[in-house]
């Protein structure tokens, strides 16, 4: 078969439908042409697309900026570290890589190439990270997100076998067609990701507080600055209750319990839903008193405790995150909420055809959730990092900027309403 050029793609899957029976630094990628904010809200009901649909970018790389946006505190994360993934069209050379940064805290740079394997997604092969989806499979070849949520409703309403099997002939129409797409009916690009660290003032290095706001990459022949946004260093300590040194604070926390953060999607309202926020276990008895973000322009909607006593007794409430809550020797917590990030929902823009809702695909976050309470009247607290970093997939990436795919009908229509339907509880919640 004649192998086809990536911008093809979304001419091949309309032809399939008709015819079936490591060290430098890269450039900037663009935003919506001739777009800015809408300073005020449009007067007509806004048309959910993407702002690419119509007018895909220039040139073949494109930079997923992972940094603005956090706030990272060196010498308390676990991974003192940010990432700019870089999706080009051609091999970029990595032993040309530089990154510049107009801080004064000290930064180390490197980059990876990321694999990612032009084949179908084998329930077979569970192992490969970024093999091509079948929903954005079904997403080019123009499937009805709207009626796939009707079907599924129905199917759920009532499990009767004509129901069941509706939403399966549905779903599934395109499924042998796109396991049988071979490498050469895939786009051919390269994925790279660029990792900023910062190493702690335990290792020597000189922290201060600080913004930045400029990142100047240079990857092969690839270069670009990037604004419009701006990460934090702090080097401040987090404000934590001191402790005596070798005291036993009473509470015992899983520190893993953030290290993977939620897994965010895109075209959304900015609420997410942290499970396994905080896991700990009363090794004496205490009281919870207090529960925030640090400095964080995060918003709790909702906070819910689950404890379960040693004999074998549980319950679960909600928490307003400030009335007292007693805990025994042995109980174990864990800690989940709802949060809204405003920086992660979807946002209107004026263009040249008018207001324009799109999403936030550079979406990056890391909080600091801090749980105060008291052990034998003394006041300690207890702390986690959690990541909320939204790390995009590298063929959804590729469809909405070089393709000009609009996917917003899937998240919009199916996936946010259908997959993720306990955020209806929090629908009309204002910002």
């Amino acid at each position: 078969m004649k192998k086809v050029s990536a911008c093809c793609l979304s001419l091949l899957l309309l032809l399939a439908l008709l015819f079936s029976g490591c060290e430098k630094e890269p450039e900037l990628t663009t935003n919506p042409p001739e777009s800015r904010e809408a300073s005020v809200p449009p007067a007509s009901p806004a048309e959910y697309r993407n702002p690419f649909s119509t007018t895909p970018p220039e040139g073949d790389v494109v930079v997923s900026n992972l940094c603005f946006g956090q706030d990272i505190w060196p010498d308390y994360s676990y991974d003192p570290t940010l990432v700019l993934r870089v999706l080009s069209k051609h091999a970029l050379d990595t032993t040309r890589f530089s990154v510049r940064l107009p801080i004064q805290t000290g930064y180390e740079a490197e980059v990876h190439p990321v694999t990612v394997y032009p084949k179908p997604q084998n329930p077979d092969e569970s192992g490969l990270q970024y093999p091509f989806p079948y929903y954005l499979y079904q997403i080019y070849r123009g499937l009805d997100w709207s009626r796939m949520a009707d079907l599924e409703r129905a199917a759920r309403e009532n499990p009767s076998a004509e129901n069941i099997q509706a939403l399966q002939s549905y779903g599934e129409q395109y499924r042998s067609d796109y396991m049988a797409l071979t490498a050469r009916e895939l786009p051919l690009f390269f994925l790279y990701q660029v990792e900023i660290s910062f190493p702690t003032s335990y290792a020597g290095n000189t922290l201060y507080d600080e913004e930045c706001n400029r990142i100047e990459l240079h990857l092969g022949d690839f270069e670009t600055v990037l604004e419009g946004g701006s990460f934090s260093i702090h080097a401040e300590p987090l404000p934590l209750e001191p402790l005596p040194e070798d005291e036993q604070p009473g509470l015992s926390l899983n520190s893993y319990a953030g290290l993977t953060g939620a897994v965010s999607f895109p075209w959304n309202d900015g609420i997410e839903r942290l499970e396994g926020l905080m896991e700990l276990e009363a090794m004496k008895d205490v009281v919870l008193t207090d529960f925030s973000f640090c400095k964080s322009r995060i918003e709790i909607l909702q906070l819910h405790l689950t404890v379960a006593s040693e004999n074998g007794a549980s319950m679960d409430f909600f928490w307003d995150g400030k009335t007292p809550v007693k805990l025994k020797t042995g109980d174990r917590l864990t800690i989940d909420t709802v949060i809204r990030d405003p920086l992660a929902a979807n946002r209107t823009v004026d263009t040249a055809e008018g207001p324009v809702v799109s999403s936030n695909y550079d979406y990056a976050a890391r909080v600091y959730p801090i749980l105060r309470y008291t052990c034998e009247g003394d006041p300690c607290t207890a702390w986690v990092e959690y990541n909320l970093t939204r790390y995009p997939d590298p063929w959804e990436s590729y469809a909405v900027w070089f393709d000009g795919l609009d996917i917003s009908g899937y998240y919009m229509d199916y996936y946010q309403p259908i997959v993720n339907a306990w955020r209806s509880e929090f629908e009309g919640a204002k910002p």
